[in-house]
């Protein structure tokens, strides 16, 4: 939209400015500044947002390196968090590494630090996948490494838990998805986890 009645039509009706004001703004406590969604990434976490709603159909989002991809796939999950719309929401990511700097960007666009939580291995995953404790705007973010051995064969013990978890609506996050979502990790977790939703980022 580049002429301004027709964007002022557009973005500035009373709706559509509240809910840019109340979903689509960000705080980043790492710069201490106010970010608003550029255009793809609101409608990107609106689709995503929607086809969670709407079944277990997976999906998958492109963006340009530099664009914003971490701030989107925050958003989304986020938003699906609060929404209620799933027991659980996964980010997870290819390696270690990863993990780390999406962890930090995501702990900096939260609302507080505890709402991101790490996993220090899979058994401390196990337990906060199993945890039900009512925290709307809990993340986790993990790597598939660790999501693929979340099963009976690898934690014989934890078979109730498992099977607990196995029966929430689980929402996976990818970073990444070009390199992390082949080969037996992805074939295990999907094993595990057959009526989760996946959206793949890259």
């Amino acid at each position: 939209v580049t002429g301004l009645t027709e964007f002022a039509n557009a973005f500035l009706n009373i709706d559509h400015v509240g809910k840019m004001i109340s979903h689509y703004v960000v705080m980043n406590e790492t710069f201490k500044n106010m970010m608003v969604l550029r255009p793809y990434q609101y409608f990107a976490t609106e689709a995503i947002i929607n086809q969670v709603k709407a079944g277990n159909d997976n999906g998958y989002i492109w963006h340009t390196t530099g664009s914003g991809k971490t701030m989107t796939s925050f958003k989304s999950a986020q938003m699906i968090a609060q929404s209620g719309d799933a027991d659980k929401v996964v980010f997870f990511v290819a390696r270690i590494e990863l993990g780390t700097q999406s962890l930090d960007e995501y702990r900096s666009f939260a609302d507080s630090v505890d709402d991101v939580q790490a996993t220090e291995d899979t058994d401390d995953l196990i337990g906060k996948l199993y945890d039900d404790t009512p925290r709307k705007n809990l993340l986790i973010v993990t790597s598939i490494q660790k999501m693929s051995k979340v099963n009976t064969k690898e934690f014989p013990k934890k078979k109730t838990e498992i099977e607990k978890i196995v029966s929430k609506r689980v929402v996976f996050i990818i970073d990444e998805c070009h390199r992390s979502t082949f080969g037996d990790m992805l074939i295990d977790i999907k094993r595990t986890f057959p009526h989760a939703v996946f959206f793949g980022f890259t």
